[in-house]
C-alpha cells in the first residue's frame, strides 16, 4: 500500500509534532485567544491537509505567549504554557510557519500549505450559571465533546486512574441546563459549528450513572436531528438497549491496552473489569446498534506492536471498528516522560492493521473524516458499513 505525501505527513505530525515560529504564534493569537488549542490529547492545532485529511498537531513554542489578561486567556494560560513546552516536542524537525498569508509546514526540505480550523466563537462566552461555555463543551473539528461528570473521572478521584490520562480536573455532576445550553451554542456556532455530539470524559461512579444516562436522554430529546455517540464502560452493558431506544447513534467501549500484563500497570481499574467483560459488552453492542456503529480504541505505543495487532484482529472479528490512537505524553501524568511511538512504528502499525481488517466487515476508524484527527486512518480506508 503506497501512501501519499500528505498521508505520510499526518503520521509524522502525530509522531513528532511541530515547532511554532513567532510568526505562526502571532497569527494564531491575533484575536487574543489561542486558536483551537485544547486540553489533554487535543493539545494541538487542528490542521487540514489537502482539504480532506485532518490531524491534531501538537506544537512547541517557548517564546513570549503575549496574551492579554482577559478572563478567557487567564483561564487557559496555565495549560497553554504546559502544553506548548512539553519536552518530547523539543527535538521535532517539523516547523509550522505563517508566511505569504498562509500557514505552512516545513519538513526540512520543502513547505506544504495547510489550513488551520477556526476556533469556535463561544470560547469567550459565559453561561447564565457563570460557567464558561468551554468548561462544559469542547468542539474538536466537527464534534462537540462533553462530559456529564465535569472535568474529572471517578477512577482518578479514588487514585486508581489510567497512567496516561489527563483527566485531572474536578469530578462533579454537570447541571443538565448547562450541558444543553452549551451544546446548543456549539451546534449553532458561526465559526466552527459542531455536526455531532460525543458524550465522553471521565468514567462515572455507579452512584452517578443515572445522571450520566439522564444527560444522554436529554441530549437525544433536545437535539433529535444531531447524532449522539457515547463513550461508555463495559460494566454498563445493561443500558445498551435503553440508549439505542433513546436515539443514541453508536457507542465506544475502549480497550486501550490489549496486553493484560501492561494493562494491569497502566490502566489498573479497567484491567480489573477484565478483557472478557469488554468483549462481552462489545459483542452485545454490535447486536443492538449494528456493524459500523460500535468502536473500540487501542493506544498505539504503550505495548508491543504484536499485541496491538492482536487487538485489531479480535475487534474486527466481532464487527467492532478498531481505532488506532497514538500515545501522546501529557504533562502532569505518570507517563509524561515516556517517549511517544516513532514515525516508523506508527507507519508499520497502520499498514499491518489495514491488512488485518481488509477482509473483515469493518475498516479502521473513525468513519467520520473530521474525527480522524487523532487516529491512524485516512478517508480512503473507510468501508461503507
Amino acid at each position: 500500500m503506497k501512501l501519499t505525501g500528505s498521508e505520510k505527513l499526518k503520521i509524522r505530525i502525530m509522531a513528532e509534532g511541530a515547532k511554532l515560529t513567532p510568526a505562526a504564534w502571532g497569527r494564531l493569537t491575533r484575536n487574543e485567544t489561542p486558536h483551537t488549542i485544547g486540553p489533554g490529547t487535543s493539545n494541538g492545532v487542528e490542521l487540514l491537509l489537502d482539504n480532506k485529511i485532518y490531524v491534531n498537531c501538537p506544537v512547541f513554542f517557548d517564546g513570549d505567549l503575549n496574551l492579554s489578561k482577559n478572563i478567557y486567556n487567564q483561564f487557559l494560560l496555565g495549560s497553554l504554557r504546559e502544553n506548548l513546552t512539553q519536552k518530547w516536542l523539543k527535538n521535532t524537525k517539523l516547523i509550522l510557519d505563517f508566511r505569504d498569508g498562509l500557514f505552512k509546514i516545513y519538513n526540512g526540505t520543502s513547505f506544504k500549505t495547510v489550513k488551520i480550523l477556526n476556533k469556535p466563537e463561544y470560547v469567550k462566552k459565559m453561561l447564565p450559571s457563570g460557567k464558561m461555555v468551554s468548561k462544559v463543551v469542547f468542539t474538536q473539528t466537527d464534534r462537540a465533546g462533553l462530559s456529564p461528570v465535569g472535568e474529572g473521572c471517578f477512577f482518578q478521584l479514588v487514585k486508581k486512574g489510567c497512567k496516561f490520562c489527563g483527566e485531572k480536573g474536578s469530578y462533579y455532576l454537570m447541571p443538565f441546563e448547562d450541558t444543553l445550553k452549551a451544546t446548543k451554542l456549539a451546534l449553532n456556532d458561526k465559526k466552527l459549528p459542531a455536526r455531532h455530539i460525543q458524550v465522553s470524559g471521565g468514567t462515572p461512579s455507579d452512584k452517578h450513572l443515572p445522571h450520566y444516562i439522564q444527560t444522554i436522554e436529554r441530549l437525544c430529546k433536545n437535539f433529535p436531528e444531531t447524532e449522539v455517540d457515547v463513550m461508555m464502560s463495559p460494566q454498563q452493558i445493561d443500558v445498551l438497549e435503553h440508549l439505542k431506544k433513546q436515539g443514541v447513534n453508536g457507542v465506544a467501549i475502549n480497550i486501550e491496552v490489549y496486553n493484560e500484563k501492561i494493562a494491569a500497570q497502566i490502566i489498573p481499574s479497567k484491567y480489573k473489569i477484565g478483557r472478557k467483560k469488554y468483549f462481552e459488552t462489545l459483542t452485545e453492542a454490535v447486536k443492538i446498534f449494528g456493524i459500523g456503529k460500535v468502536r473500540s480504541l487501542l493506544i498505539v505505543g504503550l505495548e508491543p506492536m504484536k499485541d496491538t495487532l492482536r487487538g485489531v484482529s479480535a475487534l474486527a472479528r466481532i464487527g467492532v471498528i478498531p481505532i488506532l490512537s497514538p500515545f501522546r505524553p501529557i504533562s502532569g501524568t505518570a507517563l509524561e516522560n515516556q517517549p511517544p511511538p516513532t514515525y516508523k512504528f506508527l507507519l508499520d502499525c497502520y499498514l499491518k492493521s489495514n491488512l488485518l481488517v481488509k477482509n473483515s466487515c469493518v475498516s479502521l476508524g473513525p468513519k467520520c473524516f473530521a474525527c480522524q484527527n487523532n487516529s491512524l486512518v485516512f478517508p480512503r480506508d473507510i468501508k461503507n458499513n
